[in-house]
């Protein structure tokens, strides 16, 4: 049976809960609002299949990608409520218009961030854009395996150690059926804090009408958090740069982050995906001929699926290499580092869950690798403008 006796050993992926045939397996939050597998020891019957779905006590070895490109979608209205060149809608847009189901990180009615699928090219904006908050993927594993046996076809998306639980989840392969697609992860942060700071800062979720973690109404690279309230029969539109915004102080500085994710069995071609999409940081020196204000993806096929359908995709696109795709995000192939006020943070937050904690300590915190790194991109592209 599934043991959890590290917390960096679980990824939170659910493969184990959802594919225990007793259900002897709940998944409950700890105190950093995290969720871990406990068993109910007088139901299991000992069948090994948890330990079988486990990404972490299965962890594959590295790949590289068959190819690497830069690519932005033509559609600029698309690409503006992206986080990078629009290619997941591509992507999604062509698994729809085959009958397809699409699966990806969302928000509910209370701005959780769940995953969640739709059939409808008209739900899709609601699939786009980061969420900085790790999802809870519910019964998403099977609902896709559901509609996998069925014959439809599948894109599911989500970070690289959700598509290594879904892979081994599932058990078999289903060839150009499913669609696996991992975006580029540093890290996913908490629900619990994105859910007190929500409450504190923005306000009650029936006054919200969106949320967004990467509004670049400014630039692609100069970002930030927004959200639209009503207040007074009257809708106002909040903005905070990266920079100004605690919240995301706080995840770029890595103290609010899964245990996991400081040793993520995912990197480096790990998660058996079919694409890898992501933000092409640094384009404009490593691929000037793909460099859009507005933002360029950085895409890396994995499989024979993968490239099948991108070449179907009416994109813009440049070959690029698997050096210049390391040097555009090194989270590709390595962990972030956990911080030194890690665990000082979170036994100060368990104290006062609030958004004073939660400043004092990103404040505090050393800035992180890929921090470092964005600001470095930034001011490179301020001389160029």
């Amino acid at each position: 049976m599934i043991q959890i006796q590290r917390k960096e050993d679980c990824v939170g992926c659910s493969a184990c809960v959802e594919r225990c045939p007793v259900n002897c397996i709940s998944f409950e939050r700890d105190q950093q609002g995290f969720r871990y597998p406990q068993v109910d020891t007088s139901k299991c019957i000992n069948c090994s299949l948890c330990e079988r779905v486990c990404p972490v006590i299965n962890r594959q070895t590295p790949s590289e990608p068959l190819a690497v490109y830069g690519a932005i979608n033509p559609d600029n209205q698309i690409v503006s409520e992206s986080s990078s060149g629009g290619i997941f809608h591509a992507l999604a847009l062509n698994i729809l218009n085959h009958g397809g189901v699409i699966f990806g990180a969302c928000f509910d009615e209370n701005y959780n961030v769940i995953h969640s699928y739709t059939e409808s090219p008209h739900e899709l904006s609601k699939f786009m854009g980061s969420k900085y908050v790790q999802s809870d993927i519910g019964s998403s594993f099977l609902q896709a395996e559901k509609f996998l046996k069925q014959g439809r076809k599948v894109l599911f998306s989500g970070t690289p150690c959700q598509i290594a639980g879904l892979t081994l989840f599932l058990r078999k392969d289903y060839g150009d059926l499913l669609l696996k697609v991992a975006v580029i992860c540093h890290g996913v942060p908490s629900p619990l804090v994105w859910a007190n700071y929500r409450q504190e800062k923005i306000g009650s979720p029936n006054e919200i009408s969106r949320i967004s973690f990467r509004d670049k109404h400014h630039s692609w690279v100069y970002f930030g958090l927004s959200y639209t309230k009503q207040t007074n029969n009257k809708s106002k539109y909040h903005f905070e740069f990266i920079h100004d915004n605690t919240y995301m102080q706080a995840f770029l500085h890595d103290i609010t982050l899964r245990p996991s994710c400081f040793e993520c069995p995912a990197k480096d071609g790990r998660s058996r995906s079919d694409i890898i999409i992501g933000d092409f940081w640094r384009v404009k020196s490593l691929e000037p001929e793909i460099a859009s204000e507005s933002g360029t993806s950085l895409i890396l096929i994995n499989t024979e699926a993968g490239a099948k359908i991108f070449e179907e995709l009416d994109i813009l696109r440049l070959a690029t290499t698997i050096d210049k795709a390391k040097l555009s995000n090194p989270t590709l192939i390595r962990s972030t580092r956990r911080p030194k006020l890690y665990n000082v943070f979170w036994s100060k937050y368990s104290e006062s869950p609030n958004v004073a904690t939660l400043q004092k300590y990103a404040n505090k915190s050393k800035p992180s690798l890929y921090y470092r790194f964005i600001r470095k991109v930034k001011n490179f592209l301020k001389k160029l403008l």
